[in-house]
């Protein structure tokens, strides 16, 4: 017993040390740490570092501080037994953290917890009740081995055991793992964290075995009453004889989860809310659906782990890689295309295990196959190690220069830019010179832009600098200002062919410009330009003839090509009755092809055209129709009417009858109209229709003429459903002009609709 009480005073003494900074010097080598990082830029501002177990010890001197580790801890001695942090039952939690814990990538190793310890929440950490954050960090090899033999049943992880915030889970895990083993006769066990957690991007390996004879007890690999977003398990969950509830791979409770969480199936009970895989699935990423392999998870297939690791913590790291065999081709023409076929990497582990793999695409860093020289391309292997190796880019040499235009004309004043290709395409150096080889028009600079200074010509050259080139002949012309025309308004006659320079005529100015002039008429079918040199008239109209220059300078000119009335004919003009008013008769100006409008291509005068004798039409063009046609008429006395029982004997001694009587056919009714028709009678010409709304036809009557050539006419706006009256009789003429008549058709009639 006194031998125990010594231990125990001896590990109360070393942990009231380990507190005081001062004294955090007094551990041994036995807590030492490997893979430490001395460069202080590294440590983030507002962070503590911790570089041994003196350091990680102290965290409780300030728990609500930001902590990062720069170096591998080793608490295998220090923990164990007799070791100089053992208070009696190995390492004592953390309880109360309030703070950040970054792993920075390193390791927690052997950390042991044994027997009945006074705390109920053992682990790295205890209780919390605060908001915590644990991130890049692994602990490997943890032991924790609890035997409660009091009435505390106790809860045990290896990371943590209760985050603060009941059910808020804002306590964040990430980017960490655990290995190793914890057994426990009672409480809740579980390999990262028990409660309160938020798991992302988090496996565990740890081993758990349980025992106990009481009931409420349970056992989980990432937690109890956890988040788990993106995690896996593939530690063994044995209950052995005992009474826990759960023995899941992931958690016992989830308060949510992503459904991207995945066990090892066979090593511990099924979960429904994460994915059981098999050992050969567990070495794929396509089976990790919502990993992210590219920034934070990977797989190293030739390592002693070939399931998912953390970039920012790998379970397996590799101490050295070295380039074993160079690549088949090392020595490049500037801009070819870089080869590793051929390249072999050997791998060392920290672990001791040695692999040689052929070098991919994925291990290659940046490189610039443009860079003349030889340059070390960085080699990396999942990110754990890099090297190097090193190649050899040789220039290029230009074989052939093309510009883009071998000759061009420019305008004195303006500028244009040449481009110029070089061949190969991966030449070394691609530079220009720029010159003018004959002539002092223009000036070039050092991009190719060309300046036209004065009339001229000159060559242009671009040069490479191992004297290949090539050259583009300038000629710089001057812009017409001004297009000033003689004529600007011209007449002639359809067929008449003018030149345009003795017609229209026209000069440029400056007088020394270079432009020439394009002709365009507004109408080809009036106006045709012949080969830019001459008008020839087509038809009759108005069009203007546009000059534009070379440089776009316009001038326009008016041109009438005019046509004589005389090429026109007259129609339609026949003799008239006596009506005691101007007869106009209607007629047509027509040369066969093209008819004249009145008011529009021409004008009408009449002269004589009231009483008895020969009237006279004058047509007078309107420009441009010119000149007057004329056409003259007979106006007649008023024929006799000759009733139809009369004959007529005319000046010649012939006698004429009046013709028969007529026959209606048929009266067909349409809505407010009638169609009416009938038979045709010999030796009429024309027919007298007469409708009414009476047989006496005194009410609403109406008489109609017509041609003896129809034997149809139709009545339209009539009254709707009223009855109409209709006869008809047929008219002809003696020799002398006086109508005989024949006798009244039978009287029809007939109700419109």
């Amino acid at each position: 017993m006194k031998k125990l009480h010594i231990k125990k005073v001896l590990a109360m003494f070393l942990a009231v040390a380990l507190v005081v900074p001062s004294s955090a010097s007094n551990l041994t080598a036995s807590a030492a740490t490997t893979q430490e990082s001395n460069d202080d830029s590294a440590i983030p501002e507002g962070y503590t570092p911790i570089y041994d177990a003196a350091d990680l010890y102290a965290i409780r001197n300030d728990l609500e501080g930001k902590y990062i580790m720069m170096a591998d801890i080793d608490l295998s001695e220090a923990t164990a037994p007799g070791g100089e942090l053992d208070t009696g039952n190995g390492w004592d939690p953390i309880q109360d953290f309030a703070g950040t814990l970054d792993g920075n990538g390193h390791y927690i190793k052997g950390l042991t917890i044994y027997g009945d310890p006074k705390s109920e929440y053992v682990g790295l950490f205890g209780y919390s009740n605060s908001k915590i954050k644990i991130c890049n960090l692994g602990m490997i090899d943890v032991s924790i081995n609890i035997e409660r033999t009091s009435s505390r049943s106790g809860q045990t992880a290896a990371l943590l055991v209760r985050g603060g915030g009941y059910y808020s889970f804002e306590t964040e895990i990430e980017n960490c793992f655990v290995t190793g083993q914890i057994s426990s006769n009672k409480g809740v066990v579980s390999g990262v964290c028990v409660y309160n957690c938020s798991c992302k991007n988090v496996y565990n390996l740890v081993k758990i075995s349980y025992t106990s004879d009481t009931d409420n007890n349970y056992t989980a690999g990432i937690g109890f009453d956890v988040v788990s977003r993106r995690a896996y398990n593939c530690g063994e969950i044995n209950n052995g004889d005992g009474n826990s509830k759960n023995g899941k791979p992931i958690k016992g409770i989830a308060r949510y989860d992503d459904g991207y969480s995945y066990y090892l199936k066979g090593n511990s009970g099924d979960e429904d809310d994460a994915t059981p895989l098999t050992k050969t699935q567990m070495k794929n990423a396509k089976f990790y659906t919502g990993f992210d392999f590219e920034n934070t998870w990977f797989i190293d297939p030739y390592s002693n782990y070939p399931y998912p690791q953390l970039r920012s913590c790998p379970q397996k790291r590799i101490n050295s890689i070295e380039v074993t065999k160079q690549p088949n081709k090392t020595v490049y023409q500037q801009g070819e295309n870089f080869d590793f076929t051929g390249a072999t990497l050997h791998l060392i582990y920290e672990d001791g295990l040695e692999q040689d793999v052929l070098l991919t695409k994925d291990m290659i860093g940046s490189y610039d196959m443009n860079k003349i020289g030889k340059q070390s391309i960085p080699i990396s292997y999942c990110g754990l190690a890099e090297t190097s190796l090193d190649i050899t880019v040789k220039e290029t040499a230009v074989d052939k220069v093309q510009l883009n235009k071998s000759q061009i004309n420019l305008y004195k004043g303006k500028t244009e830019t040449l481009s110029a290709t070089i061949t190969p395409s991966n030449a070394s150096n691609k530079q220009i010179a720029w010159s003018v080889v004959k002539g002092d028009c223009v000036t070039v600079d050092n991009n190719g832009t060309i300046t036209a200074n004065k009339k001229g010509t000159a060559t242009v050259r671009a040069a490479s600098a191992n004297g290949k080139y090539a050259d583009c002949v300038v000629t710089v012309q001057v812009p017409c200002i001004l297009l000033q025309l003689t004529n600007t308004n011209i007449k002639f006659k359809k067929g008449e062919t003018k030149s345009i320079s003795d017609t229209i005529g026209y000069v440029m100015s400056p007088l020394d410009c270079t432009d020439s002039v394009t002709w365009k008429s507004s109408n080809d079918k009036v106006l045709q330009i012949n080969d830019n040199e001459s008008m020839l008239g087509l038809a009759a109209g108005k069009v203007t003839v546009t000059g534009t220059t070379t440089s776009g300078t316009t001038a326009v000119a008016n041109v009438t090509v005019q046509r004589d009335m005389s090429e026109f004919t007259v129609t339609g003009v026949s003799n008239k009755y006596y009506t005691g008013k101007a007869i106009k008769p209607k007629f047509a100006v027509s040369d066969g092809t093209t008819t004249l409008k009145e008011n529009e291509d021409y004008n009408v005068t009449y002269e004589s055209n009231t009483n008895v004798g020969t009237a006279n039409i004058k047509i007078t063009g309107i420009d441009p129709y010119v000149g007057t046609i004329e056409q003259s008429f007979q106006i007649l006395p008023v024929a006799e009417e000759i009733t139809p029982d009369d004959s007529s004997s005319g000046n010649g001694g012939s006698t004429i009858t009046a013709p028969a009587k007529v026959k209606i056919r048929k009266i067909t009714a349409g809505k407010k109209k009638l169609t009416v028709t009938w038979k045709k009678v010999a030796g009429a010409r024309g027919y007298r229709i007469q409708i009414a709304r009476n047989r006496a036809f005194t009410k609403s009557l109406k008489t109609y003429n017509v041609s003896a050539n129809t034997s149809k006419k139709v009545f339209g706006r009539l009254k709707k459903k009223t009855t109409y009256y209709v006869r008809i009789n047929a008219f002809c003429n003696d020799e002398d002009g006086n109508k005989l008549v024949g006798k009244y058709s039978t009287v029809k009639k007939k109700k419109t609709k």
